[in-house]
């Protein structure tokens, strides 16, 4: 149901390779029939060595009476933020729509594909994480599949202070070796408390929760 799903506003700490970047927030918001996660960056001046500079990414999921699915994902970027590039998926979730190149996908018993940036569907427990489970997840450019290893809880501090989480930890399939861990409230609403990026064993980004605004 809807009501399930948390309004938050959440502020994090973004660095690379220990420089810090400037900060993401992200905010939810849902009605009957739709939930729009929003991802803005605030990047600093080191910010424009590593990426892209300024983004705005819009995840909008639709509600309908099979649950929460993802249907569109626009990302903007650049000083005007006129790079844009939209992705849509289909109510089965089975094609993809990138900027008019249509990929389809076969997908498993009960796979739902989520959203790279931030994967409500996964956080909400409706995409099933435990270990040896595959995840498909889209960006703006392509889709990436993982697969889900051991999660176990463990106590952690962030600038935002000290939270009682679930460590998950996803390693990408397609011969990158990149790891992603997601260290979650163990409590609903669950949100990221911190993230971290592994590529070829050297640690990458680390995104760290510094206020829950709302």
């Amino acid at each position: 149901a809807s009501t399930d799903i948390p309004d938050y506003v959440l502020r994090y700490g973004v660095k690379i390779k220990g420089f810090g970047l400037g900060d993401l927030v992200i905010t939810s918001e849902h009605s009957e029939d739709r939930t729009q996660i929003t991802g803005e960056t605030f990047p600093n001046a080191i910010a424009g060595l590593f990426g892209d500079g300024k983004v705005v990414e819009l995840i909008e999921y639709r509600n309908s009476g099979q649950g929460l699915k993802l249907s569109r994902i626009t990302e903007k970027k650049g000083r005007e933020l006129d790079d844009i590039t939209i992705v849509n998926v289909s109510a089965d979730g089975k094609n993809i729509d990138f900027a008019g190149k249509n990929k389809n996908y076969a997908l498993r018993a009960g796979e739902q594909i989520d959203a790279n940036t931030f994967p409500l569907l996964t956080l909400l427990g409706i995409n099933d994480f435990s270990a040896g489970k595959r995840e498909r997840v889209v960006s703006g450019k392509r889709v990436r599949e993982y697969q889900y290893n051991e999660s176990t809880t463990e106590t952690i501090t962030v600038p935002a202070g000290e939270f009682e989480t679930l460590k998950v930890s996803k390693t990408r399939l397609d011969d990158s070796s990149k790891i992603v861990t997601t260290w979650m409230t163990l409590e609903p609403p669950r949100y990221p408390v911190k993230i971290t990026i592994v590529q070829n064993g050297k640690p990458g980004a680390v995104i760290s929760l510094l206020k829950k605004e709302r």
